[in-house]
């Protein structure tokens, strides 16, 4: 900041550069309202009753002492002069006092919309206060909210699928070694097949029973006929073996096949299922 060594001898030459260079330096100190914004209070303006006590404001940017009185819906800056006689005989106006106070007209601010402009002792203090309490608070409710949603893990019971290596299973996660080759399926209280958590079912295979087969018309089932060379076609019923009469029975068709397995799998994709065991 700028100064000026009035400490010398030889006589300081105190001119009206030296003083406006004096006024030019304490002026530029208003630079440091902006750290508060345009318009607030720095100090008192306590309100009491009807009245408001002094104190000092910030308007504009500018610091200005506030002069109270009744309370008011705006206030207003004002402008003082007072003049001086000057060498040559003339009065002119030299001393100029700024400050705020109720009232209306140009420039006016309402006095409602503005802001207390804490000090740094209680703007550390209220920091720590929220840190406590609403930002605290904030957190507890969402590690509240998050416990709820890992219960089924945190408390056994809730599993994932995995689709990386064993290897590579996180820490605290293992293995859900009975589910190794098996799909879920979801639970039925309606339906005895489905109404027990935790029962095992179903088969990759199965190999059909008669009871099973489809109804199928085949002419080629029941009894089979043919006569030898030379013998007669008859249309008896009855058998009678190389009687040349009518057809033999040389054999019985039965149903074609031969019962392999039929396999049940859809289209899949390896993977396992992990629960979290902690750690």
């Amino acid at each position: 900041m700028n100064n000026i060594d009035f400490q010398q001898t030889g006589g300081f030459p105190l001119e009206t550069d030296t003083l406006n260079f004096m006024q030019t330096s304490y002026a530029s100190l208003q630079s440091i309202t902006a750290l508060g914004g345009s318009n607030y209070i720095l100090s008192g303006c306590i309100i009491s009753g009807s009245t408001v006590t002094d104190g000092y404001v910030v308007l504009g940017g500018e610091l200005l002492p506030f002069r109270g009185g009744l309370l008011q819906s705006n206030i207003v800056i004002r402008e003082d002069t007072q003049a001086r006689p000057f060498e040559n005989g003339q009065n002119r106006n030299v001393f100029f006092t700024r400050y705020a106070q109720f009232g209306t007209g140009t420039g006016a601010v309402v006095w409602a919309s503005l802001p207390r402009l804490m000090d740094l002792q209680t703007v550390t203090t209220e920091i720590a206060n929220k840190a406590l309490t609403v930002d605290l608070t904030a957190l507890r409710n969402e590690v509240e909210t998050l416990k709820k949603i890992a219960a089924p893990f945190s408390l056994g019971g809730g599993m994932v699928l995995f689709k990386k290596p064993f290897v590579e299973i996180p820490v605290g996660w293992s293995e859900v070694k009975e589910w190794r080759g098996r799909l879920p399926m979801g639970w039925n209280p309606d339906d005895f097949n489905f109404n027990t958590v935790g029962l095992n079912g179903g088969a990759k295979t199965h190999t059909l029973n008669e009871s099973q087969l489809p109804r199928l018309s085949n002419n080629r089932a029941g009894l089979q006929r043919q006569s030898n060379w030379g013998e007669s076609v008859t249309i008896s019923k009855v058998d009678s073996i190389n009687s040349g009469t009518e057809p033999d029975l040389i054999n019985h068709v039965g149903w074609p096949g031969s019962a392999a397995e039929i396999n049940h799998l859809n289209p899949y994709r390896i993977v396992m299922f992990i629960e979290y065991t902690g750690g």
